[in-house]
């Protein structure tokens, strides 16, 4: 006759038992927290990815206008500058002279880089949301 002992199924108050659920409570825990941070840095990213997507593509609206001289009443040996108030006029000036003439509106930051390509004069107007 052979003599088996088995072990009785472990009680739920038995350490070996909490042990485990402790262990995978911790386990669920660290992954809820894992996916809850991977959500936060997708928001994150597809915010600042949605803020910073502004259309390259320039409006015909930006070009200063041309007056038929097309120097926007300066001479063309006048017209040293131009630059942006902190109105949004768009000025050309003469540094030599001391002169200057707000041509338009360009509805642009002082801060807003300019561009002058074939005798006309470019910029980002900024779009408001």
């Amino acid at each position: 006759m052979t003599l088996v002992i088995e072990r009785p199924p472990p009680r739920p108050d038995e350490p070996e038992v909490l042990f485990r659920e402790a262990r995978e409570r911790r386990r669920r825990r660290r992954l809820v927290r894992t996916a809850a941070a991977m959500v936060a840095l997708l928001a994150v990213v597809v915010l600042l990815l949605s803020l910073g997507a502004t259309p390259l593509t320039p409006s015909p609206t930006l070009a200063v206008p041309r007056d038929p001289s097309g120097t926007g009443g300066l001479s063309s040996s006048a017209i040293a500058a131009a630059w942006v108030d902190y109105n949004g006029d768009l000025h050309l000036g003469s540094l030599a002279a001391g002169t200057q003439r707000i041509v338009t509106h360009a509805g642009a930051s002082p801060t807003t880089p300019l561009v002058a390509l074939d005798g006309m004069v470019f910029w980002v107007r900024p779009t408001m949301h």
